[in-house]
Parts: structure tokens; sequence; C-alpha cells
């Protein structure tokens, strides 16, 4: 009876074990990282197929670690990287509101950093090349609306011409050889008629050449905008590098300073 019993007593103990959740630790949010930093997730829209596939792999991926266990799903490395995130921010946000006392930057802390620069200038690129392709769709609309118009314009000359053509026939079918200024009233007529219509048609040339000048126009000024803000994010960017390295400066020689203090 008290074998049975510690055999049982045992494997329900192993499958506590089995399932019992994983414990993080600095070391096991270090290896996740540097995995996200391999795998880059963020390259892909949020919610698509892709991006889904990369969190997978990364959990596979620790999964397999020998020298330290994992056991972690898609969804549990994703909610375990944002936490941490949430955690840097936050951490961050109360240096830069301190006395400016520098406190010591780990490798978890760089790692962090690292991966939400590499995020957010993923975001930038992703929205400039949904800006291109948005001023493509546009020119390409703008252009086949003046080839139907072109193709209206044609086709109502034509028409015009039909009608003036149809006109003077049924007026020489009319016109007795003998009556000279019915003859005369008509044609002045015929040639009003053509007056009116060639303006009519020029009127039209001129709308369609001014909408195709428009949308010109507004295409260059969006082409315009778009560099515009390219630039200011290169420059941001820039900045941001630079603000980086002079906190990289200050902190190397504060810790030169204490180094020195020591001796």
């Amino acid at each position: 009876m008290s074998a049975v019993g510690n055999s049982t007593s045992g494997s329900e103990d192993d499958v506590k074990r089995a399932i019992a959740p994983m414990e993080w630790t600095e070391r096991h949010d270090i290896l996740l990282c540097r995995e996200i930093l391999l795998t880059e997730p963020y390259r892909f829209k949020k919610g698509s197929v892709d991006k889904g596939k990369a969190w997978s792999t990364i959990a596979e991926t620790l999964n397999c670690f020998q020298e330290l266990k994992f056991k972690v799903t898609q969804r549990s490395v994703r909610e375990r990287f944002s936490l941490i995130q949430i955690k840097f921010k936050t951490k961050n946000s109360k240096d830069e509101r301190s006395s400016g006392t520098s406190t010591q930057t780990t490798e978890l802390d760089e790692l962090i950093e690292e991966i939400t620069e590499k995020e957010r200038a993923a975001e930038e690129n992703r929205g400039s090349e949904e800006n291109m392709r948005k001023l493509e769709t546009d020119r390409a609309k703008a252009e086949e609306a003046r080839k139907k118009a072109m193709e209206r314009m044609s086709q109502t000359s034509k028409r015009l011409s039909d009608e003036e053509e149809d006109s003077r026939k049924n007026k020489r079918r009319r016109r007795s050889g003998n009556d000279t200024i019915e003859f005369l009233r008509e044609r002045g007529q015929a040639e009003r008629a053509l007056k009116e219509k060639e303006l009519e048609i020029k009127r039209i040339q001129i709308e369609e050449q001014a909408k195709a000048a428009q949308a010109s126009q507004r295409q260059m000024t969006e082409m315009m905008q778009l560099m515009q803000q390219q630039q200011q994010q290169m420059q941001t960017m820039q900045t941001m590098l630079l603000q980086q390295q002079q906190q990289q400066c200050q902190a190397l020689l504060a810790l030169i300073e204490s180094m020195k203090g020591k001796k």
C-alpha cells in the first residue's frame, strides 16, 4: 500500500510540474529579446499572418533551449515582451523626470531599447510605403478619368458632326431650286448652329484640360508633402541617435569618475 501510495503521489507531482506555469527571470527575458531581434516580427503589419508566424517561430526556438528551460507559446512570448517593454518605458519616463541622476543600463534595457527603435522605424517605413501606393493609385485613377473624358469628347464631336450632316441633307431635300432667299436663310441658321457646336466642343476641351491640370498639380503637392514628411522623419531619427550617443557618453564619463573616486 505504501509503495502504491508513493507511486501515485509521484505521478501527481510529475503532472503538477508539467502543467505549472513557467517562471520568467531576467535571463529568460534576455534570450527572448535576442530572438526577437533575430526574427524581427516588427517587420510585419499588426494582426497579419506573417507576424503571427514570426512569434510562433520565436516560441518554438525558445522551447528548444537546453541551458535554460522555456515552456512558452506564441501568445505568451508576445504578452511577455509587451509587459517588459511597458516596464522599460515607465522606467525611462521616471528617469527623465528625475533630477538628472544616471541609472545603470542593463543588457536587457539595451535590447528592449533597440527593439523599440526598430519597431518605430518599421512602422514609419510602412506608413511611407502606404502613402506611395495611395499616390500611385490616385495617379492611375486620374489618368483613367482623363482617357474616359477624351473618349466622351471624341464621341460628342462625332455626334455633332453627324447631326450637322443629317441637317444639311434634310435642308437640301426641302430646299426649292428657285427659292434663293429661303436657301440663304437656312444656310445662315446652319452656320450659326455649327459655330455654337464648335464653341461647345472647345468649352468641353478647356474643362477637361483644366481638370487634368488640377489633378497633376494635386499629385505634385502630395509628392512634395510626402518628401517633406520623410525628411522630417530622418531628422527625428538622427536627433534621437545623437541623444542616445550623448547619454552613453555621459554614462561612461560618470562610470570613469566613480572608478576614480574609488581609487
